[in-house]
């Protein structure tokens, strides 16, 4: 790889897009937040509308003594967002716009045009950083604390993505881009702390040269920095500080996977292949496949994430 100093040079004056979003705000007091990325030629509005009216069955453990069974009505006290990703012209549909976080050249071998999808998973970076910055700055810094509580604990936020989004998720988080984000773990900034990141049927892109990198290290902490150099370098951002206590942030917060055993759209091999080099890196990931289950999920996955969901923000 080239300099990324003489990289950056080129990009001195990038302005995040501010990305539009579709917001359910909490019906209780404000503690959580999860941030949810669509998958390709979706939108955050054509996303978010079948994932919060997904009913889950009645019985299930989380259901309200009202009956409501949709993600907003099990978790009151959540703000969900779900941001649409940028226009940009899209290989795999003969290059027509469409919302996207970066370019697909072969739906059947994501490693085809790897390099037209550096500008965009360079600009979709930027873009979540700062939206989740805002995010979490909303969030309160502590929250009362109940009798069966320690006196605990800030607001919490929790990334994911299906798919496409699954896939920026796990390159953002590689990136270490998050680590730049304020913590008020040292008492001393408001806003909240990532809590976890949740993914749903999603890929690495780069990932024969990340675990290429990540194989040639020592240990999970020098492949977790070896990687983030790696991605770093490729999508020409800038150095972080040094002495950055970035897994304080974003480093430590666990990763839930789940995919469907009959997905051919996005291959079980793909997404095992993604959890390695997360873990390579010192993640602490919890892989389910769902048989039965394509390209989308059903009771069962929705029920594993949501109970990871509250798991995470308790």
């Amino acid at each position: 790889m080239g300099n990324a100093q003489e990289k950056t040079d080129n990009f001195e004056h990038d302005v995040p897009a501010e990305l539009e979003k579709v917001v359910i705000e909490p019906t209780g007091p404000h503690e959580s937040t999860v941030v949810l990325l669509h998958g390709t030629s979706q939108t955050g509005a054509t996303f978010s509308a079948p994932f919060l009216s997904f009913e889950f069955p009645s019985l299930w453990s989380l259901a309200t003594a009202g009956g409501s069974t949709t993600l907003p009505a099990l978790f009151p006290n959540t703000r969900w967002v779900f941001p649409t990703g940028t226009k940009r012209n899209t290989t795999v549909f003969d290059g027509k716009e469409t919302n996207a976080w970066f370019d697909i050249h072969n739906f059947s071998d994501r490693t085809q045009g790897e390099n037209d999808q550096i500008p965009g998973l360079r600009s979709s970076i930027l873009s979540l950083t700062s939206l989740i910055r805002d995010e979490l700055s909303l969030l309160p810094s502590s929250l009362p604390s109940s009798p069966d509580q320690d006196a605990r604990k800030e607001g919490k936020l929790i990334l994911g993505g299906f798919s496409q989004g699954c896939a920026m998720i796990a390159t953002l988080l590689l990136s270490q881009e998050l680590n730049s984000l304020p913590s008020n773990r040292d008492g001393q900034e408001d806003g909240g702390a990532i809590a976890g990141f949740v993914g749903m049927s999603g890929w690495l892109p780069f990932r024969a040269q990340i675990q290429a990198v990540c194989s040639e290290a020592s240990g999970p902490h020098e492949a977790n920095e070896a990687a983030a150099a790696y991605v770093r370098d490729l999508l020409s951002l800038p150095a972080l500080p040094d002495g950055e206590d970035g897994e304080r942030r974003s480093g430590q917060g666990k990763v839930w996977i789940g995919h469907g055993a009959d997905d051919v759209k996005v291959l079980p091999q793909w997404v095992g292949e993604m959890v390695g080099v997360l873990r390579m890196t010192g993640k602490e990931v919890e892989v389910k496949t769902y048989e039965g289950l394509a390209h989308w999920w059903n009771a069962e996955e929705m029920s594993g994430l949501a109970g990871q969901v509250r798991r995470m923000i308790e």
